[in-house]
C-alpha cells in the first residue's frame, strides 16, 4: 500500500508520509489514466 501511495504521488520513499499530497497525487494519477477533471470531480463527490 505504501509503495502505491509513493507511486501516485511521484515521490521518493524517503519522503515522510505526512508530506505526501495524496489528494493531488490521486487526481494526477486519474488524469494520467485518461479521466477528465469533471469525471474526477464526480468521483470525489461520490466519496464525500
Amino acid at each position: 500500500m505504501l509503495d502505491f501511495l509513493y507511486c501516485i504521488c511521484e515521490e521518493e520513499k524517503t519522503t515522510p508520509l505526512s508530506s505526501l499530497n495524496i489528494k493531488e497525487g490521486a487526481e494526477n494519477y486519474l488524469r494520467r489514466g485518461g479521466l477528465s477533471d469533471d469525471e474526477i470531480a464526480r468521483i470525489e463527490a461520490g466519496i464525500r
